[in-house]
């Protein structure tokens, strides 16, 4: 019986392996202590889902995401701060969020503010939620453009990209 156990375990073990792309499934060394349900490790590697199904933007590989969530009906752009799987809020201590989008004729800066929330914690001076509305991102059909400086974990990430068609 003692046999059978450690045969079955040895088994388990090689097939968790296997599952999750075995030691060369370009995490580049880091362990797999985190859920799955929130990315997938396609043929590609290592891909992000956006939580609330907006558009997920690395700030830096890794280490922290930004989600821009655009509300075409009203021009109200919600961008959340993410740790390195797109799951756990990052707060910032930043007054302000400036995106620009490109997507319209002429380039629009927007300056978002943050979000507070006794539900999330979020709070002047500690956010991962920063919001905008503006009447000229109302019936945008795309959204594509820059992020500002944004500030996290102790380091400023600048000018990430983003684009989308839909």
């Amino acid at each position: 019986m003692i046999r059978i156990t450690k045969g079955l375990a040895a088994l388990v073990a090689a097939s968790a392996l296997v599952a999750c792309g075995g030691g060369d499934d370009g995490h580049d060394g880091h362990d797999h202590a985190h859920d799955h349900a929130a990315h997938d490790h396609g043929e590609g590697g290592h891909v992000h889902v956006a939580p609330r199904g907006g558009l997920l933007v690395e700030l830096a590989h890794e280490t922290a995401h930004a989600e821009l969530l655009l509300d075409r009906a009203t021009g109200r752009l919600d961008v959340y701060l993410l740790g390195a799987h797109a799951v756990t809020p990052l707060k910032s201590g930043q007054k302000r969020l400036r995106v620009t989008i490109t997507s319209t004729p002429e380039p629009l800066e927007l300056e978002l503010r943050p979000v507070t929330s006794a539900l999330t914690g979020d709070r002047e001076g500690a956010s991962s939620h920063f919001r905008v509305v503006d009447a000229r991102l109302a019936g945008l059909a795309g959204l594509s453009g820059t992020l500002g400086t944004v500030e996290v974990l102790g380091r400023r990430f600048q000018g990430a990209a983003f684009g989308s068609d839909t």
